[in-house]
């Protein structure tokens, strides 16, 4: 998996949170999970970010920690591959839920605004 865009501009994913408000805890969240994404992808066999999901998938025991990194990566997949920002109703746990049981692709259901849609770079 190529994580060179990614690399290049989280900090501006990083940037545009803080800037909308989102919490500091969040935020932090958002920086861990892409430090290991980009840390790991040469270490991994991942091809894609379902990758990443499915090898959370396979060791979180939580259904509720799952959820939440399902929600965090699929974010970061839409800002990492479409150059999307999160707007403030992609968090949804309902979503999150329903995309599960329903066996669709784990982001499918995310909600990203188009308004929040920017160029990368």
């Amino acid at each position: 998996m190529n994580v060179e865009n990614l690399s290049n501009n989280y900090p501006q994913l990083l940037s545009h949170m803080e800037d909308s408000g989102y919490s500091k805890s969040y935020i932090y969240s958002f920086r861990r999970e892409i430090q290991w994404i980009i840390a790991e992808a040469g270490l991994r066999n991942w091809d894609c970010y379902g990758d990443v999901y499915r090898d959370y998938q396979t060791n979180l025991s939580s259904g509720d920690k799952l959820e939440k990194k399902h929600a965090i990566i699929g974010a970061i997949e839409q800002f990492d591959l479409h150059g999307r920002y999160p707007d403030s109703k992609w968090h949804s746990p309902e979503s999150v839920t329903r995309s599960s049981q329903m066996g669709t692709d784990p982001w499918s259901q995310a909600d990203f605004g188009d308004n929040e849609t920017a160029p990368i770079g």
